[in-house]
């Protein structure tokens, strides 16, 4: 996971959309690489944070587009390693 190369204190900021059931936010042609095809829900991202040991943990809707004929919701979700002083 991305959090092994962060720092005591480091921050990791990940940014997708918003899971929407009904809407595919990928071309078919991507299918065989793509891990994920309707976005990621804030649980989905949060269990990820916590399970790599990450902290204070923000999620926030940024952004409304239209993307291959849907409406979706981009997020900017943020947690961080956490320092030593965390750790006492």
């Amino acid at each position: 996971m991305l959090s092994f190369f962060l720092k005591p204190g480091g921050v990791l900021l990940v940014t997708d959309g918003v899971k929407e059931e009904e809407a595919k936010l990928t071309s078919s042609a991507f299918d065989h690489i793509m891990a994920h095809k309707h976005g990621l829900s804030k649980e989905d991202i949060k269990n990820a944070f916590s399970g790599a040991g990450l902290i204070s943990f923000t999620f926030e809707h940024f952004a409304r587009l239209k993307y291959m004929g849907n409406n979706s919701t981009l997020f900017i979700a943020t947690a961080s390693l956490g320092n030593a002083i965390d750790a006492e």
